[in-house]
């Protein structure tokens, strides 16, 4: 399916909303996708994904931030519910990072407006409906935090919350690291994390998606307060 030309609407399947660009073929062979034990990283919509994807390009480039920004965001992560050409599947263990309901739905919210091929809401209160019924893209965001959960003390999960992302970043850098196995020195740290910061990204072409054909950031910044 041509990325530039991408139907409107969405369609379920399993008894999960997807957009119209994920297809049904697609999601019925994901069960015969092989998973290795150091496979996947993770996170519900709007919960700080492109945050932690930057951190970890970060972390996998020994904090070089020329070779982090050598490549569009989107062109070194893969969603693998999403079949876009020119992506192949990065093997890490599973990073979720979760976000407390009410902010994630705020920006989930905001990125249907950005987003050309998802449906918009009219009004906030219709928008949240479906939100706590499980009726948007991407599923039920409470059953899937709530698995992701129980999940936490699994060896090849990290349990990530947003919100201690943002009182102290580089405690959680340095728990992804030792996750990860990817150590980092205090000399590497200030720039990492000067890098991921909110204010570095939000300007930073390479992750913000303000070129990216699919999403509309004129009215909207995909990063709005983080």
């Amino acid at each position: 399916m041509d990325s530039n030309s991408i139907e409107m609407g969405t369609h379920v399947i399993d008894g999960v909303r997807h957009p119209i660009s994920t297809p049904v073929k697609h999601i019925e062979n994901l069960p015969n996708l092989e998973i290795f034990e150091d496979d996947v990283v993770m996170t519900s919509p709007k919960s700080g994904t492109t945050w932690m994807q930057e951190i970890i390009s970060m972390l996998r480039y020994g904090c070089d931030v020329q070779k982090a920004d050598q490549e569009y965001i989107e062109k070194r992560w893969m969603f693998i519910d999403i079949h876009l050409n020119n992506q192949k599947y990065v093997h890490l263990p599973i990073v979720f990072v979760c976000r407390n309901p009410k902010d994630t739905a705020v920006s989930f919210f905001y990125f249907h407006k950005m987003v050309k091929h998802f449906p918009t809401y009219d009004s906030w209160s219709e928008f949240l409906n479906d939100f706590c019924d499980g009726n948007l893209v991407f599923g039920d965001w409470f059953s899937m935090n709530s698995y992701w959960w129980s999940q936490r003390n699994d060896k090849n999960v990290l349990f990530v919350k947003y919100e201690d992302m943002q009182r102290n970043l580089s405690d959680v850098v340095e728990k992804v690291a030792s996750f990860l196995g990817w150590p980092i020195t205090d000399r590497n740290l200030p720039e990492l994390l000067k890098h991921c910061s909110f204010e570095s990204m939000r300007s930073n072409k390479k992750v913000n998606y303000t070129e990216h054909p699919r999403v509309d950031t004129k009215e909207i910044p995909f990063m709005r307060k983080g």
